[in-house]
C-alpha cells in the first residue's frame, strides 16, 4: 500500500502527495486507519510526513496526540494564513500534526469555503507524503470540497457493518463528484473477505 501512494506508476513525473482517507459512513475506524498509515509512511521512509484532520464534524487527531485543537486545519482555511505556524511535531519521528482546528463548525457550514486547493500550495514542498482524515461520505457536500484537490482517496469499509450495496453507493458517488477513489481499506475483519468487496 505504501509503495502504491509512494509513486504515480511508471513514467510518472512526480510521486502522489496527498491522499485522503473516508468511509461510507462515520465510525468505521478512518481516523485510526489514517494515523496509522502516517506513522508507518514516516517510519518506513525516514523522510517527513502530514497528518491533517479534515473530519469537521468529528474532529479527533488532537485528542490522540494529546495537543489543543487549535490553530489547525479551519482557522488556516477561515484566515488564509500560513498553515506552517499551526503544524505541529509528534512524538513518531518525521511525522507531523495538523489539526482540525478551533473553526470546524464555521467552515462546515460555509462548506463553499473548505477548498483545500490552496492549503496544498502552501504546505512545505519537504513533506514526502500528505495524510487527510477526511469526513465519511454521508457528508458529500463538504467531502467533495475537501476531496476534490487530492491526488487520490482510499476507502475504509467496515468488514462487518457495511453493505455492498452502500459500498457500491459510495464508489458511484465519489466518481460522479470526480473524486479520485484508488482503492478499498478492509477494517476490522476476522481474517476474512467478504464475497461482495471481491465483486468490487
Amino acid at each position: 500500500m505504501l509503495d502504491r501512494i509512494a509513486s504515480r506508476g511508471e513514467g510518472a513525473a512526480a510521486p502522489r502527495r496527498h491522499w485522503g482517507i473516508t468511509s461510507c459512513v462515520s465510525g468505521e475506524g478512518v481516523s485510526t486507519v489514517a494515523v496509522q498509515l502516517a506513522a508507518a509512511a514516516a517510519s518506513s521512509g525516514g523522510r517527513p510526513v502530514l497528518l491533517v484532520d479534515a473530519n469537521l464534524a468529528r474532529p479527533s487527531l488532537d485528542g490522540v496526540f494529546g495537543v489543543p485543537l487549535g490553530p489547525g486545519l479551519t482557522d488556516v482555511l477561515v484566515s488564509g494564513e500560513s498553515p506552517c505556524a499551526a503544524i505541529r511535531s509528534t512524538a513518531t519521528a518525521h511525522l507531523s500534526l495538523l489539526t482540525a482546528g478551533t473553526a470546524c463548525e464555521e467552515l462546515a457550514d460555509r462548506c463553499d469555503q473548505a477548498d483545500l486547493g490552496k492549503l496544498l500550495d502552501a504546505l512545505p514542498a519537504d513533506f514526502e507524503l500528505v495524510v487527510f482524515d477526511l469526513p465519511s461520505a454521508d457528508q458529500r457536500s463538504l467531502l467533495a470540497r475537501l476531496a476534490r484537490p487530492l491526488d487520490g482517496v482510499l476507502l475504509v469499509v467496515g468488514a462487518e457493518g457495511i453493505s455492498g450495496e452502500a459500498v457500491r453507493r459510495t464508489e458511484r458517488l465519489l466518481s460522479e463528484r470526480g473524486l479520485p477513489l484508488e482503492g478499498v481499506l478492509l477494517n476490522k475483519s476476522r481474517d476474512y473477505v467478504p464475497s461482495w468487496l471481491r465483486s468490487l
